[in-house]
């Protein structure tokens, strides 16, 4: 007989694991259940637990490990202890619930109890303690000793549950790819036994996990004329993102009659659509965030509608309909949601669920009562301000009567939101205040963080701007604190990082920049400095939903004392342009010198600097943004292009005067032989080489180089002896990807200045690109291949000879040869790859890519071009990388330069030509 605990975490909701009956999950029991011995005591607290009344079901689970102690029934006192640990973990009670289950570890493992089962099973209610409290290493550790019990006992049906434990370990770590690999391990299993219960709940967490990590569509992208061959030889489970995952845990749910996966699935597949939709809001692809947005809905719609699914379901997935429902002003269908998931959460006894609910359920009316105009032209009328009041009082009572201080926190939290937005702004304080203090003293940044935000916004308002931009950087400082967590998260429709942490970095910055006299204090600038490094570092591990990129606080001195770095921030909804430069502070004595800061705030309309930015990429690479395509002004068109370099440069120029004119003294006073730029939304997708003074380039004066920030270089400099080059690339015609005629030319160039071995067509493959990489250890990886980088990670890519390599692909095998390797990766080449147009992020996947991979520097084009252009920048380059002694970024000037002045060939004077490359990360 075997005894199945709870608290296998598989996405889902638990629930109690009453000893002496344990259940797996809440819905479908992975073991059969089984009881030791009765108890009045033991059923009670299963009914509290199961109804979310965790306080309750502590008490009486104490009560029945102390009146099994009394009996001497030490494995029944056992797992009433691993019940105990887990209803105090629900509360965030963690020193009961680690005193608890280390008692209950300490009876298993002693002499007197010879019960492996239990002992796994305690062990996974151990393991959620350390992945609840930040030790998720623990945790892994501690399901793997799970795993092992398991297996030598022959339970497989334990060990693979216990894996799904492990993967989720894995995720909270920041290792996806990890995660996902023994996800796939336990599927690889499962799929060639008949379908089951433990099959749908796996495929479940595993569409989760690759939800969780940004992998919503179909991975792998064969080529048309491979898909069949493709499908054959790659299994389903490798072949799949989350949507084909869900959709197959769905089917076998409907097969094996099994309600509550089923609604858990449509619930899931809801969310993933909804981040899909999310994912097209952010390169303004209307289509496809409509067709995802009615995806969502529809799925929504059947979750709430599975007859035998639990309430808790129905009500997330009328609540997450609503949210859709309000956004889209469809207020008749929302009227009609409003008084169904209304009933079901008044319905509700006291919970932990029902507080959620009711706080969900509140931030909707709360923006309902925003919307009150367009809801009134809709003949809608309705208090839904004294409905969130009466919802938010109700849920901090409950949370109150249930001893939850994480639900208390969150509606007390809620309720000051609701006083903030009503103006009510000492209410607000107070409350807040008072949210926020509960949070810390559970340890719960991830909702603290939000608190401390929201006293920064209400104190700004009390014209108490020093308190407020305290408030503002412990927020900040919170979230550096629980990046691995924030990364980590699910982007629900409950979580965006544009709505709830972007804002919080900018708004600081805005705080600290902004006087009504004179400029902001030296202090001042050094922060708003910092919180510029922070929201760079922010949105790298918010792109990649992984916090693995290391950050260690750096002065530009430290790196290079004839460099400047110019960091350029949008505020205000990015109708306010703010620039800081930073300068070595050459005269001070002190080891680490603070550097020399100014600030300029330019005094434009709003509309001006978005008209700006938005105009001048187009204006010098001929793209145009279309809904589906990029279109390139034809090569052969170059009168085309030079007569709009009137306009490019008037717009660079205006450009030039809002990022370097202000500083030029400063510059010159330095000595500055390098200008590197940390920016920001639209502007990353500008070259700043090309901004001009009206007479120069900048280019022409300064070698430029672009970097996400200080803390993330590595600061030693490549030395020529170490130019061991691979050198790869597809020069025929793949698919829709045209052909490019140059790169045979360019890589033999490249291998003629610096050795190392070609890879071209044929020999650059998806499958030999990976051996190639790790058969020698390159300093240099050179790819003259289509290429596209996006805020959407899934179409950010490379093209190999035989289909894309997408960007987790392409990290993953940089990252494989990490450990063994003599010689890191110091400089990463794309040539033929663009960024999106219109795409604000998507030079984050450029940097971020090469960060990931642990190259220190990348070169690459922001637009495709002409790839004679682009064969001959290149040679140039790597002549001056070998045979001279520059450093990379002054190569890369002259290079750029060589293209600038080239009498041979005029037409490459314009920016199109040479300003489209791009240096990033470390320079020298």
């Amino acid at each position: 007989m075997k005894l199945s605990h709870f608290c296998l975490r598989l996405g889902l909701s638990s629930v109690l694991a009453i000893a002496p009956s344990i259940v797996l999950s809440a819905d479908t029991s992975l073991h059969s259940e089984i009881f030791l011995a009765s108890s009045p005591l033991i059923q009670q607290s299963r009914q509290r637990y199961e109804a979310g009344q965790f306080a309750e079901a502590a008490k009486l689970l104490q009560q029945a490990a102390d009146e099994f102690a009394a009996k001497e029934d030490l494995q029944n006192q056992a797992i009433a202890l691993s019940n105990l640990s887990l209803s105090y973990q629900k509360l965030g009670q963690w020193e009961a619930a680690k005193e608890a289950i280390d008692a209950s570890t300490n009876l298993l493992r002693s002499s007197h109890i010879n019960a492996p089962d239990i002992l796994a099973q305690t062990l996974h209610i151990r393991g959620q303690l350390f992945l609840a409290t930040g030790q998720p290493e623990v945790a892994l550790e501690t399901w793997e000793e799970a795993t092992n019990i398991y297996e030598k006992a022959n339970d497989e049906t334990g060990a693979i549950a216990s894996r799904i434990n492990q993967a989720e370990a894995l995720q909270s770590m920041g290792l996806y790819r990890t995660a996902l690999d023994r996800l796939r391990e336990v599927i690889a299993i499962i799929e060639k036994q008949p379908d089951s219960p433990l099959t749908a709940k796996a495929l479940l967490s595993l569409g989760n996990t690759l939800r969780a990590s940004g992998q919503l569509e179909k991975m792998v992208k064969a080529e048309a004329e491979e898909s069949k061959k493709a499908e054959e030889e790659e299994p389903f489970i490798e072949n799949s993102g989350a949507i084909l995952i869900l959709e197959k845990s769905l089917e076998i749910a409907q097969s094996l009659n099994l309600p509550q996966i089923e609604a858990d699935a449509y619930l899931t597949l809801g969310n993933s659509y909804q981040s899909l939709a999310q994912n097209a809001n952010e390169v303004d692809d209307i289509e496809k965030f409509n067709d995802a947005i009615n995806r969502a809905i529809e799925r929504y719609k059947k979750a709430a509608a599975v007859p035998e699914a639990s309430q808790t379901t129905k009500i997330q997935a009328n609540l997450n309909l609503l949210s859709l429902l309000v956004s889209k002003q469809q207020w008749s269908q929302m009227e009609e949601v409003w008084d169904t998931v209304s009933t079901q959460i008044e319905g509700l006894p006291p919970s932990r669920q029902s507080v959620f609910a009711r706080v969900n359920l509140a931030k909707q009316a709360l923006e309902l009562w925003q919307k009150r105009d367009d809801l009134a032209e809709n003949n809608i009328t309705g208090a839904f301000d004294t409905q969130a009041a009466e919802l938010l009082r109700t849920a901090v009572q409950q949370a109150k009567q249930l001893e939850d201080s994480r639900a208390e926190s969150f509606a007390l939290g809620t309720l000051g939101t609701l006083y903030e937005q009503k103006n009510q702004l000492e209410d607000a304080q107070k409350t807040t205040e008072n949210a926020l203090l509960i949070s810390q003293s559970i340890q719960s940044g991830d909702i603290a963080y939000q608190w401390q935000w929201q006293l920064g916004r209400v104190l700004e308002q009390l014209d108490k701007k020093k308190a407020a931009i305290a408030a503002y950087d412990s927020s900040v400082k919170t979230l550096s604190t629980i990046r691995s967590d924030l990364a980590a998260t699910t982007p629900d429709l409950q979580f965006s990082f544009r709505e709830n942490v972007e804002p919080i970095y900018r708004e600081l910055v805005e705080l600290l920049l902004t006087t009504e006299s004179g400029s902001p204090s030296p202090e001042n600038l050094e922060l708003a400095r910092q919180t510029i490094e922070a929201l760079q570092l922010a949105e790298l591990d918010n792109f990649f939903r992984e916090a693995c990129i290391e950050a260690e606080e750096k002065n530009i001195d430290e790196i290079d004392p004839n460099a400047a770095v110019i960091y350029a921030i949008f505020i205000k909804d990015k109708q306010q342009l703010e620039v800081i430069a930073s300068f070595p502070n050459k005269d001070s004595q002190d080891s680490k010198p603070e550097p020399i800061l100014r600030h300029y705030s330019p005094s434009v309309e709003n509309n001006n600097i978005e008209s700006v930015v938005n105009n001048l990429r187009p204006s010098i690479s001929g793209e145009v943004p279309t809904r589906s395509a990029i279109e390139i002004v034809p090569d052969t068109d170059i009168d085309k292009r030079r007569t709009s370099l009137e306009e490019t440069l008037s717009l660079s120029q205006q450009l030039y005067d809002w990022l370097i004119r202000p500083f030029e003294a400063d510059l010159a006073t330095h000595q500055t032989k390098t200008v590197v730029f940390v920016l920001d939304g639209a502007l990353r997708s500008i070259p700043m080489s090309m901004l001009y003074d009206g007479d120069e380039y900048l280019i022409e004066k300064y070698a430029v180089a672009l970097t996400p920030g200080l803390q993330l270089l590595e600061a030693n400099p490549l030395a020529p002896a170490q130019l061991a080059t691979l050198a790869a690339g597809v020069s025929e015609s793949v698919g829709n990807f045209s052909a490019l005629q140059n790169v045979p030319d360019e890589l033999n160039n490249i291998n003629q200045q610096v050795g190392g071995i070609v890879r071209l067509n044929a020999d650059f493959t998806r499958k030999s690109f990976p051996i190639d990489i790790n058969t020698t250890p390159w300093s240099v990886v050179h790819l003259a291949t289509h290429g596209e980088f996006s805020s959407n990670r899934e179409q950010t890519f490379v093209l190999a000879s035989d289909g894309e390599i997408n960007i987790d692909q392409l990290t993953t095998i940089l990252q494989s040869r990490e450990e063994g390797r003599r010689v890191p990766i110091d400089l990463l080449v794309l040539s033929a790859c663009k960024t999106a147009v219109g795409d604000d992020r998507a030079t984050l996947g450029l940097a971020g890519a090469a960060i990931r991979a642990g190259a220190r520097s990348t070169v690459a084009s922001l637009w495709l071009v002409d790839d004679k252009a682009t064969s001959v920048l290149m040679s140039q380059f790597y002549q001056e990388l070998a045979q001279s002694k520059k450093t990379k970024v002054q190569a890369f000037r002259e290079a750029q330069l060589s293209l600038l002045r080239n009498s041979e060939n005029p037409q490459w004077q314009h920016p199109y030509y040479w300003s489209a490359f791009v240096l990033v990360g470390n320079w020298k």
